[in-house]
């Protein structure tokens, strides 16, 4: 896929430098029940072998990447503020753990670098394009993302890991940055179209919430509005059943198997803005609901039906 650069890329990472500091997860992790959080407050959660861990989101639009340790297993979490993606990689390469931070912006979307070869990366595959690592990638794995409400409710053991900076920078992003996982509005800098290699697909407004999963060769883009809070849609893939549902309490859509094979991980998948998705895979599928089987005029040029609803292709 092309790609532009943004200016913000270049001068940081010949010096050396990242764009915005890594968050490097050191000090012991604090129970969700223990902290004064508001209901409303968003979350990232990952998950190393059955063992969870969250993050703040408002926290993380400042740092852009954590990285540390859980379970005995290394793991970097890249999060895109603009287009509200979040990404679990597993940062190691050649059995040397590698350490990331954000270092530009390239179709409108936030890419990292390692501080140990200053290589390119893109968070949303894991693959390096700019380096002595080009060509390599990195395993990439769901987060998930869940409001302080949700997570009381399902989640009460949660712990969280804070970060420990204070500067005047990160206090002004975590006091003013907007919510996410429900902010329809949404807002592209100005200097983010520089970094586009083309027009943003049109199928949809570009900065529509969703979910995108990644099903082998095939991409599809759920729209956050074609699936009700509380409710779900059936999609069939092959010959295996795919549910899509929104939480009843955060109202974010997640991806699962009805019937999963033993120790088999969700489809992956990322919440994320249909400029985001749609640029990093062109030719993806977009769902349309059940509402359309009755049939509305959109063309259906990919003979792919579910028991309830319908793909839309380029």
């Amino acid at each position: 896929m092309a790609t532009r650069r943004s200016w913000l890329v270049g001068p940081k990472r010949d010096a050396g430098k990242y764009t915005f500091p890594p968050h490097v997860v050191v000090a012991k992790p604090v129970p969700l029940a223990e902290l004064d959080l508001e209901d409303d407050e968003e979350l990232l959660i990952i998950e190393r072998d059955g063992v969870e861990r969250g993050f703040l989101i408002r926290e993380l639009a400042y740092h852009h990447v954590i990285q540390g340790e859980l379970n005995g297993r290394p793991y970097a979490v890249a999060f895109c503020v603009v287009c509200s993606t979040g990404v679990g990689l597993t940062p190691v390469v050649d059995g040397k753990v590698l350490h990331f931070g954000s270092n530009g912006v390239e179709n409108g979307v936030g890419v990292i670098s390692d501080g140990d070869t200053w290589s390119l990366w893109e968070p949303m595959t894991g693959e390096c394009t700019e380096g002595p690592h080009k060509g390599r990638s990195l395993e990439v794995w769901p987060v998930r993302p869940t409001t302080v409400a949700a997570a009381r409710r399902e989640r009460p053991g949660l712990e969280l890991s804070l970060t420990n900076c204070r500067s005047l920078t990160s206090w002004i992003v975590r006091k003013t940055w907007p919510r996410v996982l429900d902010n329809r509005r949404g807002f592209i800098p100005p200097p983010f179209f520089r970094t586009m290699a083309g027009r943003i697909d049109d199928r949809m407004h570009r900065l529509e919430l969703g979910l995108g999963v990644m099903l082998g060769g095939r991409h599809v883009f759920f729209p956050l509005e074609s699936i009700p809070k509380g409710g779900d849609a059936m999609v069939r893939v092959g010959s295996r059943m795919m549910k899509v549902y929104r939480g009843e309490v955060d109202g974010v859509p997640h991806a699962t198997w009805c019937e999963p094979w033993d120790d088999e991980d969700p489809p992956m998948q990322m919440f994320t803005r249909w400029y985001a998705f749609s640029f990093r895979y062109p030719e993806c599928e977009l769902w349309q609901g059940p509402e359309l089987e009755q049939g509305t005029g959109v063309p259906q040029t990919r003979a792919w039906l579910t028991s309830t609803g319908r793909f839309r292709s380029r």
